[in-house]
């Protein structure tokens, strides 16, 4: 059990605030014999910690795009491999489109698609989970697409204030995610007046640098993955996500008013609890009426807290569809327990799924 300032493997907003109130009382101790800044002190140390921020952010975005890029390379370069590589939101002008790695269903029974989310740190084919489940998931049948998500993630959950709907399946025109780089960006290409520097030479002038392109959000990444499953022409859809991905499905489903085109969700390892799926049930109410297959480990007394809350949230709103399973040890080392996870998660979404399967 969590007590005091303890760091769990997953933070929820209770031990984040909690977290943040015992690191402020040792700050204040500190600050009581340490120097005074001045304001202009102060200012300084705020724009060292902006340009901190943004550089940070730029050797994040680096090497996560350097690390698909060998995913992408690894996985085109496999002998008999299935996976084809898809570049969502590539025609979105600005955007940096989104890695996809999509598998056809196997066998003549096409049961529907899947979109599977990652946990934090992670990638598409991550060996634990996703990777093992879109490969079983196809030879049962079904569409699978697994998406790259933002490469910044935060290390509790997906961010409390949810962007807007998308209408109509548009985007917005800017992605959220990277609000400090882009400030960093532009405050870089700000003109500087011609009478504090010299003339320069003509012949000495660089090429201006390509602008950077944007990221989407990852609620934009959702919208974008279920989309192309939509292209495929299949009815029976499936959001399914792993740690942070499952917190990610849930404000996709609320946010994209998702309970309007009848997909189901698949939650493993999810961190939210009491508070967090209050609010997004009060943001929509249509979240109550979900049909959800909560997966948690049940002999983590932390993981059973946060199921606990999520349950008693979903059941108070009458929620009908909502159910959970508790699989042991799944919040150690999922490589090792994936094979119940995905039994498990398999006859369920075949049964609950909406729709109509078709037979090639």
């Amino acid at each position: 059990m969590v007590t005091g300032c303890a760091s769990p493997k997953r933070v929820s907003l209770l031990h984040l605030i909690r977290r943040v109130s015992c690191g402020g009382l040792i700050l204040s101790g500190v600050a009581l014999f340490g120097p005074l800044l001045t304001g202009g002190a102060m200012s300084a140390h705020a724009a060292d910690a902006e340009i901190s921020a943004a550089e940070q952010y730029e050797r994040l975005l680096a090497a996560d795009q350097a690390a698909l890029a060998a995913l992408e390379r690894q996985l085109t370069a496999a002998p008999g491999s299935l996976t084809r590589i898809e570049q969502l939101g590539s025609d979105q002008t600005g955007f940096a489109p989104v890695l996809g790695l999509a598998l056809v269903p196997q066998g003549k029974v096409v049961r529907g698609g899947v979109l599977l989310l990652h946990d934090s740190g992670q990638h598409p084919d991550w060996p634990a989970f996703p990777g093992p489940a879109r490969q079983a998931l196809a030879g049962d049948g079904w569409h699978t697409l697994s998406i790259a998500l933002t490469p910044v993630r935060s290390d509790t959950r997906p961010s409390r204030s949810l962007p807007p709907r998308l209408a109509g399946g548009g985007l917005p025109a800017a992605a959220e995610g990277n609000t400090a780089a882009a400030d960093a960006g532009t405050a870089a290409a700000a003109p500087v007046p011609s009478d504090t520097v010299p003339a320069a030479d003509p012949a000495e002038a660089q090429p201006a640098a390509a602008p950077r392109l944007k990221q989407f959000s990852d609620i934009e990444r959702v919208a974008l993955g279920l989309a192309w499953l939509g292209q495929q022409k299949v009815d029976n859809q499936v959001l399914l996500g792993v740690g942070s991905g499952a917190d990610t499905a849930v404000a996709a489903y609320s946010s994209l008013n998702l309970g309007t085109r009848d997909i189901v969700l698949v939650l493993i390892s999810s961190s939210l609890g009491f508070i967090e799926m209050s609010e997004l049930v009060k943001q929509n109410p249509g979240l109550a009426e979900a049909v959800v297959l909560d997966i948690y480990d049940h002999t983590s007394n932390y993981a059973s807290a946060l199921a606990k809350g999520r349950k008693t949230v979903m059941m108070r709103n009458a929620a009908k569809g909502y159910q959970q399973r508790g699989i042991a040890g799944i919040d150690g080392d999922l490589r090792e327990y994936h094979e119940p996870v995905i039994r498990s998660l398999r006859g369920w979404i075949r049964r609950y799924a909406p729709g109509i399967e078709v037979t090639r």
